[in-house]
Parts: structure tokens; C-alpha cells; sequence
């Protein structure tokens, strides 16, 4: 099947991959109507044919920012990339030359049949398609490609002169703006699983009160298909989800990739079929100490101090603000 739209996502990655990145280039191979552009310092070996792979340090990385800038950003670490995730359009603007869409996600992800969701009627209708840092959308024209530095709460120049992380690419800045400003041009709807990070069971953020009353979340990958797989009323259920984020998460490779394995708390198994609530709850289930949780604990406690330091040392164009009502855009849905 043709598709009109083209799409490059864009992935600048420093450092040594994590194990399970091989189920991540599973699924990327599995949606070869879209290009995924990665730029990074690290070797990687085979990669799918639509996996395009430019060599950057960070400090080349570094450089090619800041030409996008007539003010001295700070982007001082990897994760600081997030933020300067909107800019991508700019910055990696003669990479993406030609492509109808250009994006951002991440690599701790396994998506599923990205075409089924991301529709050629949502890419003719809409500029920007989805609102979340993990995953985003936008049409590949000047005036959306500088949206960005349109956004007033904070400003692009407070956010990327502050040294941390203020999820500029979701609510927090360009997403609040799309929503306030542009929402004829703007779809965001949560077709995803974004695991939260904190609790040893797998539960979707943004939609537990959708699945209120399921347990037993686990997820099956299935020769390019993604299915959610989770117990209710004593029943198992499956539904297809676009993909799920796992992010924060150490997991476990207890197999070796391909087009079949299941994902569960918190690991990547040998694929089966799961028909009993029994077997399922063995799965989703499994273990009890999770020992991540108070590493996550005490980095955002640590991270309160240096949070406080910036505060009273703003940069030139001042400390950027938060906007009113965060806690809307995350609700449950």
C-alpha cells in the first residue's frame, strides 16, 4: 500500500544503547513507510533499511544547534534535548527536506502499526499531530516549523537557556500553545500506553480511568501488530494500541528478538498465547520490590536543590514560568 504522507522522526542519541534496543529497531523495521533519523555517536549494527543513521558527537550535535540561535543556548546534557525537540524542524532542517511530516520520539518505546493510527486524513487535515514528548507530529512548512518561538509561557529563549529539563515539547510550552492558540490545526488523542514509571505493574498514565476495574496489564508484539493485553471481569482482553512507552524502566532481555515476544513487568519474554486469567496473572504480576522506584525518588529530590539555584539565577531572558493547570493536560482520560 502507497501512503501520500511522508514522515521522518528524528532521535539524537548519545551514549551506549540499553540491551532491549533490538525489539525498539524490531518495531522501526516493521513500519518501513516511515523514516527514522537518528543521530548519534554510537555504532550501530544492521540497522533496518529505514533506519537512518548520521554520526554526531555531542558537541557536533552541540554546534548544530546553536546555529539555529542568536543567543547562546544551554544544552549542557543529553536530556536536555527534549526540550529543543520542537526546534527539530529548524535545526534538522536539510534532513528533512522533502518529507511531508517531520517528528520526534524516543528509543525506549516499541511501537506497533504507527500507518494505522497516524491516517493520511489526520496528516491532510492537521499541522501538528500529538501532543506528547514521545511522540509528535508536524507538517513540514516554515510557519509550523517556527511555531515554537510563538509559545509566551515560557518563552523558547528562557527554556533554552535554563539548565534542565521543563517539558517544553508537551504541555509545558508547545503543546498548552497548540491548544490555546492553533487547536483547529492540532489532534492529540491517547492512543498509546505511557507506562508509568513509578509503579512495578504496568498501568497506561494517561488511562486509568478508561481501563478502571482491568488488571494485569502486559503487552504482545505480534509480526508488527501491538496489542495490550490486560484482565477484566474475570475475562483476558486485547486490544491493539499505536505503542507503548517504557520509559525509565530497566528491562530485562529474557529472549531473543523477533516478530513475536510479549513485554511484561519487567522484562522482554518469549512470545505465547495467552488464553486464562491464571497465566496472565503470573505475568503481569511478577515480583514485588522495585527497587527503581526510590532511584526515580531520590533523583527528583536531589534535582529539587539545583531547581532552587536556577531559580535565583535566571539566565538573561529570565526564569521560565510553568503554565496554570499542568495537571489538566495529564489528567486521566
Amino acid at each position: 500500500m502507497k501512503y501520500m504522507k511522508s514522515i521522518a522522526l528524528i532521535i539524537p542519541y548519545i551514549g551506549r544503547f540499553k540491551k532491549d534496543i533490538v525489539f525498539w529497531m524490531r518495531s522501526v523495521e516493521n513500519n518501513p513507510t516511515i523514516d527514522f533519523l537518528l543521530f548519534t555517536d554510537v555504532e550501530v549494527e544492521n540497522p533496518p533499511e529505514n533506519l537512518h543513521i548520521f554520526k554526531f558527537s555531542f558537541e557536533e550535535l552541540h554546534a548544530l544547534f546553536q546555529q539555529n540561535f542568536d543567543f547562546k543556548i544551554c544544552l549542557n546534557k543529553p536530556y536536555k534535548f527534549c526540550d529543543f525537540k520542537p526546534s527539530y524542524g529548524e535545526v534538522f532542517a536539510e534532513y528533512i527536506s522533502g518529507y511531508d511530516f517531520w517528528g520526534y520520539t524516543d528509543t525506549d518505546m516499541v511501537y506497533g502499526n504507527l500507518r494505522k493510527f497516524v491516517t493520511d486524513d489526520l496528516l491532510d487535515k492537521y499541522d501538528h499531530i500529538f501532543g506528547r514528548g514521545h511522540f509528535s507530529l508536524y507538517r513540514n512548512v516554515k510557519e509550523v516549523n517556527r511555531e515554537y518561538r510563538n509559545v509566551a509561557i515560557p518563552t523558547y529563549k528562557q527554556v533554552y537557556t535554563y539548565d534542565e529539563g521543563r517539558a517544553f515539547d508537551e504541555y509545558c510550552g508547545t503543546s498548552k500553545h497548540w491548544f490555546d492558540n492553533r487547536s483547529d490545526a492540532f489532534f492529540d488523542a491517547i492512543y498509546f500506553d505511557d507506562i508509568d514509571c513509578m509503579e512495578y505493574s504496568f498501568h497506561s498514565q494517561m488511562r486509568r480511568n478508561e481501563y478502571a476495574g482491568c488488571k494485569n496489564f502486559i503487552f504482545s508484539y505480534e509480526k508488527g501488530t501491538l496489542y495490550r493485553i490486560y484482565e477484566k471481569d474475570g475475562k483476558v482482553h486485547k486490544d491493539e494500541t499505536m505503542y507503548v512507552h517504557l520509559q525509565k524502566r530497566q528491562m530485562i532481555v529474557n529472549t531473543s528478538v523477533s516478530d513475536q515476544f510479549l513485554i511484561i513487568p519487567n522484562s522482554y519474554e518469549k512470545y505465547e498465547e495467552i488464553k486464562d486469567t491464571e497465566r496472565l496473572e503470573q505475568l503481569g504480576r511478577r515480583g514485588s520490590f522495585y527497587k527503581q522506584r526510590y532511584k526515580l525518588k531520590w533523583d527528583i529530590f536531589k534535582s529539587k536543590f539545583y531547581k532552587a539555584y536556577l531559580k535565583f539565577h535566571p539566565s538573561e531572558f529570565g526564569f521560565p514560568p510553568l503554565p496554570e493547570n499542568i495537571s489538566q493536560f495529564y489528567m486521566e482520560k
